[in-house]
């Protein structure tokens, strides 16, 4: 109980220096002494987390994480004003389903591409999909097993045995929405699947029709410690996206605030 206390106590914490954070970088401009402070703030925050280590090279990579994290957005977008307006509606849906950027973006990328829907529908199911991966309460690993079987179902057309397995082991919510759309028991999927009557298409309209319950059912579910700490550090991420340039274009004094720490 003693622990769970300090958990919820860093918590807490963190997200005061991400709203720090946040503020600071509201108003940030292009002088040094302004991204000196904002750096000394971000390293605070990270501390705080307790995620990575408070280094200069700890931030580097977190911010080069984030840039190829553009990279992949930009393949649906293009290098526009729509890449930033995805960026941040990614944020947003990593922050509701409490689920790490990097995944989000990579779904997201790969419905987008290896599919026919569009980046709006792309971005939707992205988000259904993983407040799905919350309700059916599998680990992390076996729950990014099942988004990776299934998202290769996705992109070849057809949902079949080995993805249709590790469908119903790892999400087991999106198995009851396919289900429900053709009118069987989770059971009775395989049959289907070895068909080949489990399309693409049926699994998108199984999902897009149970959107709505299923945003209902994850607002009943309990969010674990280190899903509010993955929160709180997307809006580290986030907060970097905003000051990466300034970190980039070589600010020496950003990085002597850093090194101080």
């Amino acid at each position: 109980m003693a622990i769970r206390l300090q958990f919820e106590a860093d918590a807490r914490k963190a997200k005061q220096e991400v709203a720090s954070l946040e503020k600071s970088v509201a108003n940030i401009d292009n002088t040094t002494k302004k991204a000196t402070k904002t750096a000394g703030q971000l390293v605070n925050a990270f501390a705080a987390l307790g995620t990575v280590a408070v280094t200069l090279s700890g931030l580097a990579k977190t911010i080069d994480s984030f840039t190829r994290l553009n990279n992949r957005i930009a393949l649906t977008t293009g290098r526009t004003r729509a890449l930033i307006v995805q960026q941040q509606k990614l944020i947003a849906v990593s922050k509701l389903t409490r689920t790490n950027l990097d995944q989000t973006a990579n779904l997201y990328s790969k419905l987008a591409l290896n599919t026919s829907l569009s980046n709006k529908e792309a971005l939707k199911l992205t988000e259904t999909l993983q407040k799905a991966a919350k309700i059916s309460g599998g680990s992390t690993s076996t729950t990014a097993g099942a988004i990776t079987q299934l998202t290769q179902g996705l992109a070849s057309g057809v949902l079949r045995g080995e993805e249709l397995n590790s469908v119903l082991e790892g999400l087991p919510r999106v198995a009851q929405a396919i289900a429900k759309e053709v009118g069987v028991t989770v059971g009775g999927l395989r049959s289907l699947a070895a068909e080949g009557k489990i399309t693409s298409a049926t699994v998108e309209k199984a999902l897009r029709n149970s959107a709505s319950v299923i945003d209902k059912e994850y607002g009943q579910v309990t969010a674990t410690i280190s899903e509010s700490m993955e929160s709180a550090f997307n809006s580290v991420k986030a907060g970097l996206a905003r000051i990466g340039k300034v970190f980039s274009s070589g600010g020496g004094n950003v990085q002597k605030q850093i090194q101080k720490v």
